[in-house]
């Protein structure tokens, strides 16, 4: 058997409009690979984007999902951002709302502590919505804990 030796070479565009699709796909290829790190910076996860269920929660006393030995006294929701805390609720297994007062602050702050009751042992939701610095965008959020 003889092996022919095959030549590789970049053809010549047969036309204009090849050649123009072969520029297209080029300025195209080049956009994607400069302007994708630049809107992933954008929306990273310190930025808001609509849907998102966490309202920019850094952290959270009790944590998210914890399973305690004892009833917390309060619940401490600690954001990345300053915001304001419009609505807080706070649910047992049963859907049953649990009766808790707390004062809207003036202006935004990071951290908001928040006075609970005598907590039975059980399953609980805590739901709240806040507002950024703008205070255009409400975002929702959900902590959930369970008590021994």
């Amino acid at each position: 058997m003889k092996y022919r030796s095959i030549r590789m070479t970049a053809a010549a565009p047969s036309s204009t409009r090849e050649s123009n699709m072969r520029r297209l796909f080029f300025a195209l290829a080049m956009s994607a690979t400069f302007l994708a790190p630049a809107a992933a910076q954008v929306y990273d996860h310190t930025t808001h984007i609509p849907g998102m269920n966490h309202a920019m929660l850094a952290s959270s006393s009790p944590a998210d999902g914890a399973i305690l030995d004892q009833a917390p006294r309060a619940l401490t929701l600690t954001f990345i951002h300053a915001v304001k805390l419009q609505t807080l609720t706070v649910t047992n297994a049963n859907g049953v709302a649990v009766p808790v007062t707390w004062d809207r602050p003036t202006h935004p702050i990071p951290t908001h502590r928040i006075a609970l009751p005598a907590l039975a042992s059980g399953a609980y939701r805590v739901s709240f919505t806040a507002t950024g610095t703008g205070g255009i965008d409400t975002m929702p959020g959900v902590v959930r804990f369970t008590v021994r």
